[in-house]
């Protein structure tokens, strides 16, 4: 991306060296602010769990349009910002003493530079250094300390500035397995939990932890999967890599509208039940009206939708993760203080259709943290290419999770009467607070406004950037106000219908929970998993460090495929009972069917050989060629110096599929990449010529 980035304004690398030294650092620490500004942007977008497929791409462009208009139209980055990315931005600075003072100049003049803070920096423009020195010295007429503020002199506004960057950055840069265990437990376990003792209450505690866990195993299975096929898929590990993305390179254009369709449902009925269950938790719990508790988290959606951001960075999600977790932990202790042994006696309750809906559905929800594993992916590949530990965080995670949901159902089924909990509209907090006190309305009251408020606005935002991808030029020549308020017309239409619902009393929050559960989450959380495992078994770019060949055998596929598809089937034939809900499954399972069968017939699952050249940065630095075959590692070599290699010879596995993928390409600093300009030659079937354009 920084190349992109200098093409982007204009620049070339030898604009940045050409001119006087004020003149060339002048244009340098424009590109130094315009590319930090650019990565900035791109963590903010992290966390982007249901972005479009041109989302990430249109973002890019219009970061690209601003910085082309001019540099006054530019914001500038945090100081915080500049050291963070010194590493990525050190590479546009010249090994020219004059030239590194004379920007050091430049930016002490824009941002107060603190000495013990900013290593990074000093160390990209030699601040340190006797010839840097000498030259800030020769320019100046006085010390290069003089750039630099001594940080006793900073008021506690900047010191906590300083602070928060120096936490955020080493939570964002925690060892890679407790990164993915991190991001899957805190984005798993949230709003969902509140409505399982709810769906469990009539099925008793005992077979409640049973339940959940066969459902745990079966998600381990799935996650496990996924994480595989992320690890064997090369372009996860770069630029904006995400769950949907993954499915698009392993399924094409099927796969590609399955998952907008099923991220479509997931965002309409998730918000729809956030927002009930916050408005009549808040509403409990503090007072008012629900539909006042509606209409403000309508007002902060719809700042973020103008703003298209949330700012989800890793940091911000392992804080509010870690405050979710510590306040499920309090209202777990609270429920078994309060335990009643009678209540862990199974009840007889009304059975049915209806409760096996809801309890398969409810299950399905609380499990589904899979679009974590290709959140994290990126950062954790970077540092662990062969996923071993994007693994065993997930899974670890996953059974954390699972461990959490036993303790919150003993806690609350236990001290709570079943007969109290089914007859409950709201979330599973209100009956416990009336049995353990007073305090867990306190907690709950937090724990619902960060799990089920903040993740409202997400799937509001999230429904938006769908919306705004989906009418796309159609809208592009009506005025902005009226172009917003034709894309955000799903998301407010949907705040809406929570309004006139809560006003008539004809929704509960745990209800909608199960439709969701069946109609969404067995696309995402097991069809999905398993077909892209068995299509990066035979065509992934990439071989993780590590192997479960039982995972992807076809009996362990069929059987999944075959257990989800069937639930789907089992709830439009026989468990439910209205035509519409009966319509919609029927629909689902078609759907789920028929992307089987397309992907089958379209090839992705058809052997394939992948020729990977990845060139290092600097230049001059070597590449790497490898050879992948039908999933395979065939061969793996260094190539010392790509700049001098006219003419490099790839032997190819005899047995190998004959389906050729080459991919070229060179990784940029900041963890994006861009393609190679080459050109091939097969001069026979075992070997293969490439030529880069040097």
């Amino acid at each position: 991306m920084s190349d992109s980035i200098l093409g982007g304004i204009g620049l070339s690398p030898e604009d940045l060296l050409g001119g006087m030294p004020a003149r060339r650092a002048s244009t340098i620490v424009y590109a130094i602010e315009n590319l930090t500004l650019a990565l900035v942007t791109r963590s903010r977008h992290a966390l982007a769990r249901y972005q479009a497929a041109e989302s990430g791409r249109d973002r890019e462009r219009q970061f690209m349009d601003a910085v082309s208009a001019g540099r006054e139209q530019q914001q500038r980055p945090a100081v915080q910002d500049l050291e963070r990315y010194a590493t990525e931005w050190s590479s546009m600075v010249p090994d020219v003493a004059e030239t590194k003072a004379q920007i050091c100049f430049q930016l002490s003049t824009r941002f107060r530079l603190l000495y013990d803070r900013t290593p990074r920096l000093r160390d990209a423009l030699g601040v340190d250094s006797v010839a840097v020195a000498d030259a800030y010295r020769r320019q100046q007429g006085t010390e290069i300390g003089s750039a630099f503020i001594d940080a006793r002199s900073t008021g506690w506004r900047e010191r906590l500035r300083w602070s928060r960057a120096r936490i955020s950055e080493r939570l964002e840069t925690m060892p890679p397995f407790w990164m993915a265990f991190s991001l899957t437990l805190t984005e798993t376990v949230g709003g969902g939990m509140l409505a399982l003792p709810i769906a469990l209450a009539a099925v008793g505690v005992q077979f409640a932890l049973v339940l959940l866990a066969v459902f745990a195993v079966v998600n381990l299975i799935t996650i496990a999967a996924l994480v595989e096929g992320i690890t064997r898929d090369g372009t996860m590990r770069y630029g904006n890599g995400y769950f949907g993305q993954l499915v698009s390179n392993r399924l094409g254009s099927p796969g590609r509208v399955a998952i907008v369709a099923a991220m479509f449902v997931m965002d309409s009925i998730g918000l729809l039940v956030g927002t009930v269950g916050f408005a009549t938790m808040l509403a409990s719990a503090v007072g008012f009206s629900q539909l006042l508790w509606v209409a403000l988290l309508f007002a902060l959606a719809l700042v973020v939708m103008r703003r298209e951001n949330l700012n989800g960075t890793i940091a911000a999600a392992l804080v509010i993760g870690t405050a979710i977790l510590a306040l499920a932990g309090g209202m777990i202790v609270l429920g078994l203080l309060h335990l009643d042994p009678r209540n862990l006696v199974p009840q007889a309750l009304p059975a049915g259709p209806s409760v096996i809906a809801l309890v398969f559905g409810v299950l399905l929800y609380v499990y589904f943290g899979h679009t974590s594993a290709g959140n994290a992916a990126r950062q954790v590949l970077r540092r662990d290419p062969t996923g071993r530990t994007l693994l065993w965080g997930n899974l670890a995670a996953m059974s954390v999770a699972a461990v959490i949901y036993g303790l919150f159902v003993i806690a609350v089924n236990g001290s709570v009467p079943a007969a109290r909990l089914a007859v409950e509209q709201g979330t599973a907090v209100v009956p416990l607070a009336e049995v353990a006190g007073p305090a867990v309305n306190v907690m709950g009251t937090i724990y619902v406004t960060l799990s089920l408020g903040i993740g409202s606005v997400f799937m509001a935002l999230g429904l938006y950037l769908q919306s705004r991808e989906s009418f796309g030029k159609r809208v592009a020549a009506l005025s902005p106000s009226i172009r917003f308020g034709v894309e955000a017309a799903l998301p407010v239409a949907i705040f809406v219908l929570a309004e006139v619902l809560l006003y008539l009393g004809s929704v509960s929050f745990t209800e909608p929970l199960s439709v969701l559960g069946v109609l969404a989450l067995p696309v995402l959380g097991g069809v999905f998993p398993m077909l892209i495992l068995a299509a990066a078994r035979r065509r992934g770019e990439r071989v993780p460090g590590w192997g479960m060949r039982w995972l992807g055998s076809r009996i362990v596929v069929v059987a999944i495929l075959a257990l989800y598809l069937g639930a789907v089937a089992a709830h439009a034939l026989f468990i439910w009972t209205d035509p519409l809900l009966r319509a919609l499954a029927a629909s689902t399972a078609v759907a789920m069917a028929v992307l089987i069968v397309i992907a089958w017939r379209r090839g992705s699952f058809v052997p394939r050989t992948v020729v990977e050249l990845r060139a290092d940065d600097p230049p001059g630095a070597g590449a790497q060629l490898s050879v992948v075959a039908a999933g395979h590692g065939a061969s793996d070599e260094h190539i010392a110096d790509l700049a001098d290699a006219r003419e490099i010879a790839v032997h190819l596995p005899p047995s190998r599929p004959a389906e050729l993928y080459v991919w070229a390409h060179k990784p940029t600093r900041d963890g994006d990449t861009e393609p190679l300009p080459i050109q091939t030659e097969e001069r026979s079937p075992d070997e293969l010529i490439l030529r880069p354009a040097n």
